[in-house]
């Protein structure tokens, strides 16, 4: 089984992700179930951009969901998709956080019943690529199969173009040392809009984002576990004077710092 993207839809996705640029953004996906070659093939076929929010937060309300209920498709509203800083791009429970689960087992597609979705799709867009998830509902048992994601795109263009990044990218490895690549953060400027609620959501996001970065730390994702950790160091940097998180940022500043030791260690 697979998650597949027409072409429209994976271009809308990648627009979306350059105006959001870092931000987190979510929405719903309407599908199709195909059968191709002995396997089944869950098409999206259209999506609904829903919410644009910040660093660490993402979030849209019952209203915008009523909205798109209205379509006459409706009942093809199988998929929620949205895009985090955690994960590799290679399907696993390591790119979905403790609040990703939460929301596909227990209120999948924005529903309190999971027994009436019956089954549900999700797709996240990591630092590495999309991967997917189908939780499915019966009998009041809970099933999850981890899931690859993939855009019905000729990519015959841009292999040479791929080639030219891979080899670039194995000169940078070897001429950087860990150091600089743990160091290197970017700054983004956050929105003056940002709320009591969306502050804490951010910074506990950040917290989940370390604890993740600790497992990729153990398995050997030294790449995946500078980035994590890059980001929420970066977060804590944004919130570190907020009137709303301003003991909480110096808390998580404090444990980027343990664990960016931690991991010069392993990496040497």
């Amino acid at each position: 089984m697979k998650i597949l993207m027409t072409p429209e839809v994976y271009l809308k996705l990648c627009i979306i992700e350059g105006i959001a640029d870092k931000r987190e953004f979510s929405g719903y996906g309407f599908v199709e179930v195909e059968e191709r070659d002995d396997d089944k093939v869950f098409l999206v076929y259209d999506i609904e951009l829903l919410d644009i929010g910040s660093l660490g937060y993402t979030e849209f309300n019952s209203q915008a969901i009523l909205k798109v209920l209205e379509r006459e498709d409706a009942s093809h509203m199988k998929l929620w998709f949205h895009a985090h800083p955690l994960g590799n791009g290679k399907p696993g429970p390591h790119n979905w956080s403790g609040t990703d689960n939460d929301t596909c087992i227990n209120e999948p597609l924005g529903c309190p019943d999971p027994m009436k979705v019956k089954w549900a799709l999700a797709m996240v867009l990591t630092p590495k690529g999309w991967v997917g998830r189908l939780d499915q509902f019966k009998d009041n048992k809970h099933k999850v199969t981890h899931l690859p994601v993939g855009a019905n795109v000729d990519w015959s263009f841009v292999k040479h173009a791929r080639s030219l990044l891979g080899e670039q990218e194995e000169r940078e490895k070897a001429t950087q040392k860990i150091e600089h690549q743990v160091s290197e953060v970017k700054y983004i400027d956050m929105d003056s809009t940002d709320t009591f609620d969306t502050a804490h959501s951010a910074i506990d996001e950040a917290e989940e984002v370390l604890r993740v970065a600790k497992c990729q730390i153990k398995d050997g994702f030294i790449d995946e576990a500078i980035d994590s950790i890059n980001w929420a160091f970066d977060i804590a940097q944004q919130y570190k004077h907020s009137a709303y998180v301003k003991h909480k940022a110096q808390k998580l500043l404090e444990k980027v710092t343990r664990l960016k030791r931690k991991l010069r260690k392993v990496a040497v």
